[in-house]
């Protein structure tokens, strides 16, 4: 398989699948000691294999820029515990006020995403964009592109064999 090629600058081709703001559970009630964040799941199914990612705190120090590790999430036929997810250990960077642009492995026809937060942060909110454009494959172009100069050069043949003679 090529490299996929698609079109990322046209904002019609993304779509918001999800969002949402986390906040720490406080020790205590408003001490300043609290719990660090589980691991956020994300319940939505994403289709696309190509996705972008933005994080922003309010709490956040001025000079933080990561945010943590996400990992593409499936489904599988092995039934462990009740569970039939795991998780592909490809744990890939986010950044605080960046959006990160990826493309995941196409293992299963939906997925979805698993966020690991710092322990450091208060507060974090998470945006998943899903790309929608067309997306075709170089080395689909390449065939086609190949079958079309094959198609001309054939027909080419075929005209010089039945205008021979003549």
């Amino acid at each position: 398989m090529g490299q996929p090629v698609v079109d990322l600058s046209n904002s019609a081709n993304w779509n918001l699948s999800w969002n949402n703001t986390f906040e720490v559970e406080r020790i205590g009630g408003e001490g300043s000691k609290y719990y660090p964040f589980p691991p956020i799941e994300m319940p939505v199914k994403l289709t696309s294999h190509v996705f972008a990612v933005l994080a922003t705190s309010a709490k956040a120090g001025r000079n933080w820029k990561f945010a943590g590790f996400l990992n593409q999430r499936i489904q599988t036929g092995i039934v462990v515990g009740g569970s039939q997810d795991a998780e592909v250990i490809q744990a890939r960077r986010f950044f605080l006020n960046r959006i990160s642009v990826y493309l995941e492995p196409a293992l299963t026809s939906t997925f979805s995403l698993t966020f690991n937060i710092p322990y450091w942060f208060q507060d974090i909110s998470i945006f998943v964009w899903e790309y929608t454009g067309n997306r075709s494959d170089t080395t689909e172009n390449l065939i086609t592109e190949v079958r079309e100069q094959e198609l001309l050069r054939i027909e080419s043949k075929v005209d010089d064999i039945a205008t021979y003679g003549r």
